[in-house]
């Protein structure tokens, strides 16, 4: 399927075989550095991580091996205030705010080391390739499989941040406010230079900043 910001800009949502669609990726792919792909989760699940609501069930979980004797109420509230009664799974912005209330930032980046680092899939290989040739990759993802797959840490922008990185950035107040303005300019100066928008493996249910900036 297709939507359009402007005509002078495509952006591909595959959600079906469509041949003429294909020739023209492959068109595309014949100039890379045209190319944009936004990426998600969806692209890091072959290689064992997970995927949204299991993500955030993975990361609860995973508290749970972590608490001492002191934790194990405020644990149970907060549980109980996340998944009794709700149908869907809290963002895991909201998680990762508690997490950092109720244990700490340390605890916290050990957490989410956990989650940090796969072996690259082929999709992580296939974009790697593609950053090497010039295309731009931009990813809502918070592991760095695509640069381990073979390119250099700078040639991707992950908008929500890294796993790895000291603050890892996916706090409900961050995510809130939209994006900053260094980054929307960042975004907007890679869509300007692209003539084709691939979506890959993105659910595009980032409706605190992706969504008002589109």
């Amino acid at each position: 399927g297709y939507f359009s910001r402007s005509p002078e800009r495509r952006a591909w949502m595959p959600d079906r075989i469509d041949i003429d669609r294909i020739e023209e990726l492959n068109e595309a792919l014949a100039h890379p550095e045209n190319l944009l792909v936004w990426t998600g989760a969806g692209i890091s699940h072959e290689s064992g991580l997970p995927v949204g609501c299991e993500l955030t069930t993975r990361i609860f979980d995973e508290i749970f091996l972590r608490v001492n004797d002191c934790y194990p109420q405020r644990i149970y509230r907060l549980y109980h205030r996340l998944f009794s009664g709700q149908r869907n799974h809290p963002r895991l912005e909201f998680l990762l705010d508690r997490i950092r209330e109720i244990l700490g930032d340390k605890s916290l980046n050990e957490i989410l080391q956990l989650f940090s680092l796969a072996t690259p899939n082929r999709a992580h290989r296939w974009l790697a390739k593609l950053a090497r040739a010039g295309s731009k990759i931009v990813t809502a993802n918070f592991d760095t499989s695509i640069e381990a797959a073979g390119t250099d840490n700078d040639a991707i922008l992950h908008f929500h941040g890294r796993f790895s990185d000291s603050n890892c950035g996916a706090t409900l107040r961050q995510v809130a406010l939209g994006f900053e303005t260094g980054m929307c300019e960042i975004l907007h100066e890679q869509l300007s230079d692209s003539s084709l928008v691939l979506f890959i493996g993105y659910s595009g249910e980032d409706y605190y900043d992706v969504l008002p900036f589109f």
